[in-house]
């Protein structure tokens, strides 16, 4: 049977991404990704607060998901920091699993603000030793799980598992062999700045800070008398850089940022001390990262080795979508239910699918016939495929492209259209948009006192008409035209 395809969804109170992946032996390839931005209260918190409105923007994403619309129904969705609840508990060594899955709800309720019948929970042993194992708890409050999966079934989709970000987020950025090692990744988004210590697949201490990238940008906004649309454009230009508008921005950002540096600190002197090891290094991510001069900041402040969060899947845009690419990566997972944490309500109903005892010699001679079915299946396929392989590929002036027999028609001409489209641009000039963490403004003429026509966002690509002082003249589309900072887009 072929396994179906499951893709990364990422709801931020800000912004959605989708990611799909594809493996093809030992090898991952990008499928589909897209994303989109949420604007008014959608999703506060981590709460649903219009769930029509997401549904209906959830729709919308995965039809125009790049470089196709993604058609399957099933997804792994991530939950926010602030709304799981999550321990490391140091147990007896001889305990089996079924035992510490009765003896968790009473260790629990000594640290959670529920009773253990309000929270759905599950665990994952993350190391043994002599005297103890460790295991790591996570919880939440079923109203929380039970708002997305009515969502999700309004959409016409269907959660494999639901999973902490800092998982997922770590499965992008992390390899298996750093995991050996304590890391501090630093997630600053757009309403919260999520701090975790993550070693050994799981994370051993976090910390929420209710200070990111929208307070800075209304706190620069507010102290240069500026509007946020202005601020949010000199952060992302300036951010910490000294030698960018007489270091004014760096100097709002310092101050702002003190917080973050003093609860880092705090967490890493507490994990030390207690762990008795010492955090390897720091990871930023999250949209609010890719301010200038972020790293260097950080790392003077915490000295430690601050990296920029780098998905382990290179691509454009890559630390916009470390998390929805760590979802999709577990998507990929040979058994993706339960390979990490999964806390899905529907958990007990899914194990249920499986026949009874008694049936199983029924059940034998089904699998059997669907097995030899497919097994010819196969022969003929290859068959054909092999006196036809010389229409599976083709080459133009510009490239080579593979079909991939599984895909549909239609595809198929989408593939033969691009080609088209390629060779007709011939010796045109193209920009494409910068990953910025956020959008790029469209301005009636070359400065930054034009009004705003329109706004484009990372990764989109334009034909360049002109350039005028730094500032670039694109064309959106057969009708309008406008004017961006040059620094923002990639000349190609």
């Amino acid at each position: 049977m072929f396994k179906k395809e499951i893709f990364g969804l990422d709801v931020s109170d800000n912004s959605l991404e989708v990611f799909l992946l594809k493996r093809i032996f030992s090898r991952l390839n990008v499928k589909s990704y897209g994303r989109s931005l949420l604007e008014g209260e959608i999703v506060k918190d981590g709460i649903i607060k219009k769930p029509d409105l997401l549904s209906a923007a959830i729709k919308k994403l995965l039809l125009e998901c790049r470089p196709r619309p993604v058609k399957t129904r099933y997804c792994i969705v991530s939950l926010p920091e602030s709304k799981v609840y999550t321990h490391v508990f140091r147990l007896p060594p001889d305990l089996d699993n079924e035992q510490i899955k009765n003896a968790l709800p009473f260790e629990a309720e000594k640290i959670i603000p529920f009773s253990t019948d309000q929270v759905f929970f599950d665990f994952k042993i993350i190391s043994r030793e002599k005297d103890y194992q460790e295991v790591f708890y996570a919880a939440t409050e079923h109203q929380i799980i039970e708002s997305y999966n009515k969502m999700l079934r309004q959409t016409g989709l269907v959660a494999e598992a639901f999973e902490l970000e800092s998982i997922s987020t770590a499965r992008a950025l992390i390899s298996l062999k750093e995991r050996q090692e304590p890391v501090l990744i630093i997630d600053i988004g757009a309403r919260s700045t999520n701090l975790n210590v993550f070693y050994r697949g799981a994370p051993h201490l976090s910390r929420v800070i209710n200070a990111a990238g929208n307070h800075f940008t209304s706190v620069i906004a507010r102290e240069l008398k500026m509007s946020e649309q202005k601020a949010e454009e000199l952060k992302r230009h300036s951010g910490f850089d000294p030698q960018k508008y007489e270091a004014r921005v760096m100097f709002i950002l310092q101050k702002e940022f003190t917080r973050i540096i003093t609860e880092a600190k705090e967490l890493i002197k507490y994990y030390e001390d207690e762990k008795n090891k010492k955090i390897a290094k720091v990871i930023l991510t999250g949209g609010s990262s890719l301010t200038p001069k972020i790293n260097e900041y950080f790392a003077e402040n915490l000295n430690l080795k601050v990296e920029p969060g780098n998905p382990r899947i290179k691509m454009a845009d890559g630390a916009l979508y470390a998390n929805a690419l760590g979802l999709s990566m577990r998507g990929v997972e040979k058994k993706p239910f339960v390979s990490d944490i999964n806390l899905n309500s529907i958990s007990v109903k899914k194990m249920e699918i499986m026949p009874p005892l008694q049936e199983k010699k029924e059940w034998k001679k089904i699998y059997l016939g669907i097995g030899l079915l497919i097994f010819f299946g196969l022969i003929l396929a290859f068959l054909i495929y092999a006196s036809q392989k010389q229409f599976f590929i083709f080459k133009s002036q510009n490239a080579i492209y593979v079909y991939d027999e599984t895909e549909n028609k239609q595809n198929t001409e989408q593939e033969k259209t691009l080609v088209g489209e390629m060779e007709a641009e011939g010796d045109k000039n193209f920009v494409t948009v910068k990953n910025t963490g956020s959008y790029l403004n469209v301005r009636k003429g070359p400065g930054y006192n034009y009004e705003i026509i329109k706004k484009i966002y990372s990764g989109e690509r334009f034909q360049l008409l002109d350039e005028s002082s730094g500032w670039y003249l694109i064309s959106i589309d057969e009708n309008l035209k406008g004017w961006v900072v040059g620094e923002y887009v990639q000349k190609e």
